[in-house]
């Protein structure tokens, strides 16, 4: 038989649930000297045993364990940041993120946990749940202190975006319109238009930089076309693209708000013609 321990009869009777819908029975619990004790068969119910133990870590005690590497390795200790944090880590363990470097190669943790287990789980073992946690799991607490680094990394990019993105909202709330409207068109390149729809070439885009944009942000903008467009500051920015999604795209709207306007790349040319 197989014993495990648990800190609370609660505990136990969490996980004696899981392990019913995996075998379609009830297990007996029963009361120790400290929380519960639960009893079975490892040599009928191993397969079970391990998977509903991965359900019971993964629901009940993973949740402390990240809260434990946020506060306690990393030392963010106030709660909005804490909350900001985890919901990146859900957002990388759930693959919402998969260009976030150093955890893409980890595979889930569910093949972690699986892994562990199946080495430890014997007939005729004892065990205490919370010391196989402490203990037998080096492999999966290095897997969540890894996502909780690569968050606490995208966490901290996201400030830095969030400031630079205030800074030009700040700065273009201070300016007058330079012009009424403006078109920009994104094929393999930016494209700017005057509200005649004539092409402002390059040149003369870099031309109507405010020297005092760059001289008083001291993050790097974009010269190419969020500068001169936070510069020239139009009243209204038509932006005509397919690539809704583009990151330079995604700023313009993020800066300009209410301002921007877009369209599929196709209303360009029917604007450019005119009725």
């Amino acid at each position: 038989m197989l014993t495990i321990y648990f800190q609370t009869v609660r505990e136990a009777a969490a996980y004696q649930k899981l392990l019913a819908t995996h075998t379609g029975e009830v297990e007996t619990c029963e009361s120790a000297e400290e929380g519960a004790r639960l009893t079975l068969s490892a040599s009928e119910n191993s397969e079970h045993i391990i998977s509903a133990m991965i359900s019971f870590i993964l629901l009940y005690k993973e949740p402390c364990l990240l809260h434990h590497i946020v506060a306690n390795k990393f030392y963010f200790r106030d709660f909005d940041e804490q909350q900001q944090i985890l919901n990146i880590v859900h957002s990388l363990m759930d693959g919402e993120r998969k260009d976030v470097p150093g955890v893409r190669d980890l595979g889930p943790r569910e093949t972690v946990l699986g892994a562990a287990l199946s080495e430890f789980i014997r007939e005729g073992l004892s065990f205490s749940l919370e010391s196989f946690l402490m203990f037998r799991l080096k492999n999966y607490r290095n897997w969540l202190f890894r996502h909780v680094e690569a968050a606490i990394e995208e966490y901290k990019l996201e400030q830095e975006y969030q400031n630079f993105i205030d800074t030009l909202r700040h700065f273009l709330a201070s300016r007058v319109n330079g012009c009424k409207e403006l078109h920009i068109l994104l094929k393999e390149r930016f494209f700017v238009y005057d509200e005649n729809m004539l092409q402002i070439q390059e040149a003369e885009l870099e031309e109507l930089i405010d020297p005092a944009l760059i001289s008083s942000i001291p993050m790097y903008v974009d010269t190419s076309i969020l500068a001169p467009l936070v510069s020239i500051s139009p009243g209204t920015l038509h932006v005509y693209t397919d690539s809704t999604d583009h990151g330079m795209v995604q700023t313009i709207q993020n800066i300009f708000q209410e301002r921007v306007r877009v369209y599929g790349e196709g209303c360009f040319y029917h604007s450019k013609e005119g009725p």
